[in-house]
């Protein structure tokens, strides 16, 4: 999914034109550089995580002369971590799919129940 599917989709669900979907998500875009840039943390409860990992300098070994060389670090790392709901989800969808759909049969039955007595 791209920002466009993203775009849609929102439109769609809440009735709003996409020019100002768009407008909405463009800025969400640019607080979440901001911050990132800025090095703070951005939370999304039941969602996920973005921050940014700083890597450490290296030290690099020259054997032959008996020297150590510092490497410096090149750039920081993007990261985005799950929430443990998110995970929790993706890695059990087709159990609850399962649950629901289990539940949904026993609503029929007994709605056919009511109709019967």
């Amino acid at each position: 999914m791209n920002k466009n599917d993203i775009i849609y989709k929102v439109s769609n669900k809440t009735g709003i034109s996409k020019k100002i979907v768009e407008k909405v998500i463009k800025c969400i875009y640019k607080i979440f550089k901001k911050y990132l840039l800025c090095g703070n943390n951005i939370f999304l409860i039941k969602f996920c995580f973005f921050y940014i990992k700083k890597k450490a300098n290296e030290l690099a070994v020259n054997v032959l002369k008996c020297i150590y060389i510092p490497i410096p670090a090149a750039a920081d790392n993007n990261k985005i971590s799950l929430s443990k709901f998110l995970k929790y989800f993706i890695n059990n969808r087709k159990e609850i799919i399962f649950i629901k759909n289990k539940e949904k049969e026993k609503e029929k039955e007994k709605e056919k129940e009511k109709v019967n007595n």
